[in-house]
């Protein structure tokens, strides 16, 4: 395209030249950038050459304030602006000051020529361009590969016009016969496009063709169509003859959808970069604004949203906001009062949308609104009833829905178009129906993959629920009164992702809402529930609540006859006598456990009770047997694809190594661990490895790592809700604390460990009593120490019981006779010199 042989915008004055379209100040052969303020400030008194202009009319006009607004950045730019354009800033004989009122601009000397105004209908706007920065480049590419027409789509409010406008403006100095921008927002006709077209040109109103020939008599000519999507049908073929008839004209659309003709370039709009978004959000707010990173990801960082939220800013505080985002449509009106009527809110910029729907395609967007999380091509089919790929192919060409995902298929809304497809869903006849084939849907597909009870999560479950998660709380929600037997699978379903993901306390409520709803029959299904809960009981510290679960469960199970269920309950209860220290009762029980679970033939529960019992034979001290168990467990989980209860074993070996004095096999095996557990997205398993490889390396005397893996930890279970394993992150991060000498912060750990979890977590670490003693022994306070570690005593496994008991009577000995201590620890170190390598380090230092 041949470049403009004039030169527009360009301000000329004594001391230098201002280019207004680029915003560049030359002087003496260099360039000096302006800022975006600064350029159009510049522009709007260039405009208005020699007449004063009040302070309050540029704080209205540049800048965007209520015209009540008092400000000095008026003033400071000016200061700015005459440092970088004026010869001498303190002498102005260009940006001169009316005192009492605003400035004025004399733009030249008498010799030179005044600047000659653009061929352009467009002005530069008066907020600054933010974003896009990937699709500017697109369009400047389409322009320098000689691409002429070049189609923005977008949904309502991705801003599609503001993007032409800022695009045309900065270059509009390439078309010599001007570059100009046509609202076709009223036309509903070809007729009248033309007639826009000859108001913004200066043409004779006419047909096609002669409009054509008008346009190829201007020459380099760029013409902006926006909000073209209610013409595209007749423009389409009226614009292919135009640019085939005029050869240097250009044409940039913006629609909601392509035109589909021949040498059209499509830059699709979706939603801004969350940098983008948030930058966008506070320069519309003109301040920052706090925890703006959700306010925009719930507002799918879409232009329209964010300006019409920031607007909102002035009455509501960022906390009310986010609550109110939830029903975005009655949130985001009003807006500035020059913005067009389309923009004023985001339901009447949906309704235009809508109202060129065709009924078929209205009904698969409306039903589509009943999916959370997004779709699949066969559930939106299955509720529908019908085959719904045309009319997903016409919703996605007007930018309604949401390109499919390469890896899954599944297609998208975004949250503004899925509320106004929802309050169209309500007013429909056809509502309830396609609510019930929803629902009936989700828990078709509920029963098809955990409907057994011998159900066992696989990797593909595991990822069919991060996908389905909302819709099975949705359907759940929706069948409780009834089909209360489909609300018992649903909630089972969403328990292997809440559990193990979090929030565990939201996988409580489901499972409460569906054993409420379930008929006194269905004793199997009562049962699996049970166990459930009486697991999220057991995980959040509940253990008393836990153990009533636990034996509700097992009676239903015996009722239905069920003895796997029972199995399944008992590896609870075996986890719960763990929990209480009592590693002789909970072998038993994961015994029985194994026994009932291989009559059943339920491989899936029976590696994981085989795993518990190995945990238990574990404390008894009898390792080989426990390494032969875990092992079995581990061969078990991998052949029924369940990597997430073969990772939990792998990181037992892994601790196992850890505590035989093995490091580095320890470190391996634990990393293994943590990687499947983070393929599985398991945040309560890798929140329980992490603090395990911290252990590790406190062993290892490596505390700066080890309080690293332990920060890791508490993100993991903060997110799931773990308690327990938050309190076992404060006993290790108290021990690391002690061996460093900082018992400040030791104390403070113990005291969360106990608030979290009142009742010492009896596992393989069990540090509270110990680490207590110990800060004792080092404030001088022996007969404290004693004390506490007597009531330790005998009531727990014997491996937990000896160990213990060596430690305490090692750190009395350091502080009453080191020359003994010294003995025993010699002695200790060639007997089992793994065990509380860090202790023994600790305590040698203090005595030396």
């Amino acid at each position: 395209m041949p470049p403009s042989s004039a030169t527009p915008g360009l301000l000329r004055l004594a001391a230098c030249e201002v280019d207004l379209v680029r915003g560049e100040v030359r002087r003496d052969g260099d360039s000096l950038g302006l800022t975006t303020r600064e350029q159009q400030l510049l522009a709007y008194l260039a405009a208005r050459p020699g007449e004063e202009v009040s302070r309050e009319a540029l704080l209205t006009e540049v800048w965007g304030y209520a015209p009540s607004a008092e400000s000095r950045t008026v003033d400071s730019t000016v200061a700015r602006l005459r440092r970088k354009i004026e010869e001498d800033p303190t002498e102005p004989a260009h940006l001169l000051t009316v005192w009492g009122s605003g400035y004025r601009l004399v733009p030249a000397w008498p010799e030179a020529p005044a600047p000659s105004p653009p061929r352009t209908n467009l002005r530069p706007a008066l907020d600054p361009f933010v974003g896009r920065t990937e699709a500017l480049a697109r369009v400047l590419s389409s322009w320098g590969a000689g691409g002429r027409l070049v189609t923005v789509t977008g949904p309502p409010g991705a801003g599609k016009t503001r993007l032409c406008r800022e695009l045309a403006w900065r270059h509009h100095d390439r078309w010599r016969g001007g570059a100009w921008f046509c609202a076709l927002a009223e036309a509903r006709s070809l007729e009248g496009v033309i007639h826009v077209l000859a108001e913004v040109l200066g043409l004779e109103a006419g047909t096609v063709a002669r409009t054509g020939e008008a346009l190829a008599a201007r020459g380099p000519v760029l013409l902006v169509l926006d909000n073209a999507e209610q013409v595209v049908e007749a423009l389409a073929p009226a614009l292919r003859d135009w640019l085939a008839g005029a050869p240097e004209l250009s044409v940039l659309v913006s629609s909601r959808e392509g035109l589909r003709i021949a040498g059209e370039r499509r830059v699709e709009l979706g939603e801004l970069s969350l940098e983008e978004a948030t930058a966008l959000f506070e320069d519309r707010c003109q301040r920052p604004v706090e925890d703006v990173a959700r306010i925009v990801a719930a507002l799918d960082r879409l232009p329209l949203a964010l300006e019409l939220a920031a607007g909102m800013t002035e009455v509501l505080p960022p906390g009310a906001l986010r609550e109110r985002l939830s029903r975005p449509l009655d949130l985001l009106v009003g807006g500035r009062r020059d913005h067009p009527a389309r923009h004023s809110s985001l339901r009447v910029a949906l309704a235009g949308s809508w109202e060129l729907l065709g009924p078929e395609e209205q009904r698969v967007l409306a039903a589509a609104s009943l999916f959370e999380g997004g779709f699949e091509l066969a559930g939106l089919e299955a509720v529908c009833e019908a085959e719904v790929l045309r009319s997903l192919q016409g919703l996605r060409a007007r930018s309604l829905v949401r390109r499919p995902c390469e890896e899954t298929g599944r297609y998208g809304l975004l949250v503004v178009v899925r509320a106004f497809a929802a309050e169209r869903l309500a007013e429909r006849p056809d509502a309830a129906i396609l609510a019930e084939a929803h629902r009936a849907w989700v828990a078709a597909q509920a029963w098809e993959r955990f409907g057994s009870p011998h159900a066992t999560p696989t990797s593909r479950t595991r990822a069919w629920l991060a996908r389905e998660l909302d819709n099975v709380v949705v359907a759940l929600e929706r069948s409780l009164e009834a089909h209360p037997r489909d609300a018992a699978v649903l909630a089972l379903a969403a328990y292997q992702r809440l559990a193990y993901r979090g929030p565990l306390e939201a996988a409580g409520r489901l499972l409460d809402q569906a054993l409420a709803a379930l008929r006194p029959a269905d004793d199997a299904l009562r049962a699996r529930l049970l166990r459930c809960r009486a697991n999220v009981h057991r995980v959040a510290g509940r253990l008393e609540a836990a153990q009533v679960d636990v034996d509700a469960a097992i009676a239903a199970a015996r009722r239905a006859g069920a003895p796997g269920l029972a199995g399944r309950a008992l590896m609870i209860g075996g986890a719960l006598r763990l929990r209480r220290g009592e590693d002789g009762a909970a072998e038993a029980a994961f015994g029985e456990a194994v026994a009932l679970l291989e009559a059943d033939g339920d491989r899936g529960a029976l590696a994981s009770a085989l795993g518990n019992r190995a945990t238990a034979l574990w404390n008894l001290g009898q390792l080989e047997e426990a390494e032969a168990a875990y092992t079995s467990a581990v061969v078990l989980h991998r052949e029924l694809g369940n990597l997430r209860s073969a990772a939990v074993h792998v990181g037992n070996l892994g601790l196992m190594a850890t505590e035989t004095g093995d490091l580095d096999l320890g470190r391996a095996r634990l990393h293994e661990a943590l990687g499947l557990h983070r393929q599985e997205a398991d945040r309560q398993h890798e929140a329980v490895t992490l603090v395990h490889l911290a252990w590790t390396e406190l062993q290892g005397d490596e505390t700066g790592a080890a309080l690293a893996c332990l920060e890791a930890a508490e993100g993991a279970a903060l997110d799931c809700g773990d308690r327990l394993t938050r309190a076992q992150i404060q006993e290790v991060r108290a021990a690391v604390h002690w061996r460093l000498g900082a018992l400040v912060e030791a104390r403070a750990a113990l005291r969360e460990a106990a608030r979290l979890y009142p009742r010492p977590s009896v596992g393989r670490f069990e540090l509270r009593e110990l680490i207590e003693a110990c800060l004792d022994l080092d404030e001088g306070q022996p007969a404290r120490a004693r004390a506490l570690l007597a009531q330790v005593g005998g009531a727990r496994g014997a491996r937990h019981t000896g160990r213990r008991l060596r430690a305490a009577e090692i750190a009395l000995l350091v502080h009453e006779g080191p020359e003994r201590a010294e003995e025993i620890l010699r002695g200790w170190s060639a007997e089992r010199p793994h065990e509380f390598a860090f202790l023994r380090r600790g305590l040698v230092a203090r005595a030396g």
